[in-house]
């Protein structure tokens, strides 16, 4: 899907701005990093974040059609402000560790996403 290839190309974006950093497991960047590789990184991560929001959303109303729109609606919005919160919880101390627990979520949210099969039963009802 289109999503997963956009997801795919935030991974990638996330993990260039991890190496870009130092971190709890490494004292020194691995990717040499300035100001403005960091904001290309940073952007072009948030630039796919954003773009993936609508996708994600029509495909969680497609998958779960017989219910109302705003169910998929409520429940996806939901959960990503419940991941949202979890990232908040993160204490300053450990904030290193944010950049890596993100690349993960987008990593496994990539595989998830790639992993269920496209239905599109409201378009079909539609025809």
């Amino acid at each position: 899907t289109q999503s997963t290839w956009v997801l795919l190309i935030c991974c990638l974006f996330f993990i260039w701005f991890t190496l870009s950093l130092p971190s709890k497991f490494w004292d020194e960047e691995l990717i040499p990093q300035s100001k403005i590789t960091l904001l290309i990184a940073i952007t072009g991560a948030g630039f796919c974040l954003g773009c993936t929001s609508p996708l994600i959303f029509e495909f969680a109303i497609e998958l779960t059609y017989p219910l109302p729109e705003t169910t998929s609606a409520v429940f996806l919005t939901f959960s990503i402000t419940s991941g949202g919160l979890i990232f908040l919880c993160i204490p300053p101390s450990e904030t290193p560790l944010m950049n890596i627990f993100m690349v993960g979520a987008v990593f496994i949210t990539t595989i998830v996403v790639s992993l269920v099969p496209e239905k599109y039963q409201r378009a079909n009802v539609q025809k």
